[in-house]
């Protein structure tokens, strides 16, 4: 199968040899979530990595591929799940189905591109994300549209992993930053996010208009 959005030299089969913190990870949409849901975070690219560990279990990033629809579906769908558990009342509008994975992250122009994080050769979690431009961040970033860890996957590495390889392929094409929203109740993601070293953006709100009223 092709890879997507990385090159097929970029080292992302990365051996994990770092400890993150616990993950609950869910960026949200910006059209979903009424403003006094979500907060604004950006990184600048260079976060550092923390104290070295010897751990368990390996794990691992590569780029999704087209087989890999059936497993971010399952794994969106417990994203939901956990979502629903701390107030979202409706989050299965945004969840990545396997139509939509194959219908618009997939072909020569994917609207987004996805990254699957392993923990001893079985996937645990994922990471969806877009190109996008911000002048006010420095020009190129990317959005990162969802991210996700499988409760009994987490503090293993793998959400940090996910996150640097999205950063790699940011640099790759010239960018300087990582941006994203998150659900103001999700305060496990916040946490892992600010432990990276994520500024959260309060001078900012977010606004959407469907095209079909203009």
């Amino acid at each position: 199968m092709k890879l997507r959005g990385v090159r097929p030299n970029q080292a992302l089969q990365i051996a994990l040899d770092i400890h993150s913190q616990s993950l609950h990870g869910r960026v949200r949409r910006k059209a979903r979530l009424p403003q006094r849901e979500q907060s604004i975070c950006l990184m600048p690219l260079g976060f550092a990595v923390g104290p070295r560990e010897v751990l368990e279990l390996p794990a691992t990033v590569r780029p999704s591929t087209d087989a890999d629809g059936p497993v971010i579906a399952k794994l969106a769908s417990g994203f939901s799940g956990y979502l629903r558990s701390i107030g979202d009342p409706d989050p299965d509008p945004g969840q990545i189905t396997e139509q939509r994975y194959l219908a618009d992250g997939t072909g020569p122009k994917p609207a987004f591109y996805g990254l699957i994080g392993e923990l001893d050769g079985e996937p645990v979690g994922y990471l969806l994300y877009c190109h996008g431009y911000d002048l006010d961040l420095g020009g190129r970033v990317i959005d990162i549209i969802d991210l996700f860890i499988q409760e009994s996957a987490r503090g293993h590495g793998v959400g940090r992993l996910l996150m640097q390889a999205a950063a790699e392929a940011c640099r790759e094409v010239g960018g300087h930053c990582l941006s994203w929203s998150v659900y103001r109740r999700n305060e496990l993601a916040q946490r892992f996010y600010k432990h990276l070293g994520a500024t959260v953006i309060s001078d900012l709100e977010f606004m959407y208009l469907p095209a079909s009223d203009l």
